[in-house]
């Protein structure tokens, strides 16, 4: 049997993700199972107070769709977890990192570098809109495993650059007993990105994102957006 791959729901945003569109940006965390240990992908956002604090806009988070609640839904004890591994360090894919005591936290190094100090803008996805206090993950930063480029996390499942989006984004494929699966974070926010081909409207280096697009495309594998509700719908995958 081969992994599979779990999308858990733990909120939701009014945005505007495609020009001209107005839906719900899903919050979104992965979780891996099938292996000696549940493997987490992002820990999305931290609570709606906190959201709203820092101006990130409003969140609407049930008591369902709160992380720990989603993630007992799904069978998973965070103490059991031993790897999170973090698409890129924006604020909205690494908020709830202390949920996992005993996890270590898998991050491309170019993004490490990059987040301690971003450039003019970046700050506040990085920190938050008000450019106050320290970075989310920052508490964690002795647990961080930084990587440079492809590596392998554990059977079946492996991290790949997909520079872009940030400068040290990174997706994980995933071996499913439905074939390989990628878990793409914000390069490929929806479906339709993917579809058409369309960049993040939030990009670090457009030109560098489209040699990850094409190398995308060379993995060949099923590509899992980010914030795409159809997303739970259509999990698992595998």
């Amino acid at each position: 049997m081969g992994l599979s791959v779990t999308p858990l729901l733990v909120g939701a945003m009014p945005d505007e993700p495609i020009p001209g569109t107005c839906t719900d940006l899903t919050f979104l965390m992965y979780v891996i199972t099938g292996g000696p240990h549940p493997i987490v992908v992002d820990t999305a956002t931290y609570d709606a107070v906190t959201v709203a604090g820092r101006k990130h806009g409003v969140l609407v988070r049930p008591p369902a769709q709160e992380p720990a609640a989603a993630l007992a839904a799904a069978g998973v004890d965070p103490a059991d977890v031993r790897q999170v591994v973090l698409t890129h360090l924006h604020w909205d894919h690494c908020g709830n990192n202390d949920l996992f005591p005993n996890a270590e936290f898998v991050v491309q190094r170019e993004e490490l570098r990059y987040a301690i100090a971003p450039g003019a803008g970046d700050d506040r996805l990085f920190y938050d809109m008000l450019g106050l206090g320290a970075p989310v993950w920052l508490a964690q930063i002795e647990r961080i495993a930084a990587v440079d480029g492809e590596a392998r996390v554990a059977e079946g499942v492996r991290v790949v650059p997909l520079p872009g989006h940030t400068p040290g984004s990174q997706g994980i494929v995933v071996d499913t007993g439905r074939g390989r699966a990628l878990i793409a974070g914000d390069t490929v926010p929806t479906y339709h990105h993917w579809r058409e081909r369309i960049p993040n409207a939030v990009h670090y280096d457009l030109a560098v994102y489209e040699q990850t697009l094409r190398r995308m495309e060379a993995l060949d594998c099923h590509v899992i957006p980010s914030h795409d509700p159809r997303v739970i719908a259509e999990g698992p995958f595998g």
